[in-house]
């Protein structure tokens, strides 16, 4: 059962909205685009993975889309969170194109597309990191931590 939607991320709304207000050849205006490019690419990754959600049980399974929870100082947010009665799982979704190398090392991943390379944060580590924060929040109140 989802207990939260998916919606589009307020980001991906501003900066169609900041697109929109940014005359074609003004400084910046590329950048923008780049960005609500990638965050586009982002969320329609999020959505195919919805396609496969759709065929768990929904008597066993709880779904939570964009959950985001405060630990005290900040917050952390988790693309898709799932909850059964004996596990819990978070779900870092990627959507990218080309080779895909984890250099788990220096714990980042180089992406190569179009001849061009791109380092990004490791997925695992930033998975990890949420978790890590989701075992303190659950603690904090007063529930069982979930393997």
């Amino acid at each position: 059962m989802i207990e939260k939607e998916r919606r589009v991320p307020e980001i991906i709304m501003q900066l169609q909205a900041l697109l929109r207000r940014i005359p074609e050849m003004e400084h910046g205006r590329e950048k923008a685009a780049s960005e609500l490019n990638k965050r586009k690419a982002g969320f329609m990754g999020e959505q195919k993975l919805d396609y496969y959600l759709g065929f768990l049980d929904e008597k066993k399974y709880r779904i939570f889309h964009g959950l985001r929870l405060s630990n005290g100082k900040q917050f952390f947010q988790m693309d898709t969170f799932l909850l059964t009665k004996r596990f819990a799982m978070i779900l870092e979704v990627k959507n990218w194109n080309g080779t895909i190398i984890f250099e788990p090392e220096f714990h980042q991943l180089i992406r190569i597309h179009n001849e061009k390379e791109e380092a990004f944060h490791d997925p695992i580590s930033q998975a990890e990191h949420q978790s890590r924060q989701l075992k303190k929040w659950l603690s904090a109140n007063g529930f069982r931590i979930y393997p």
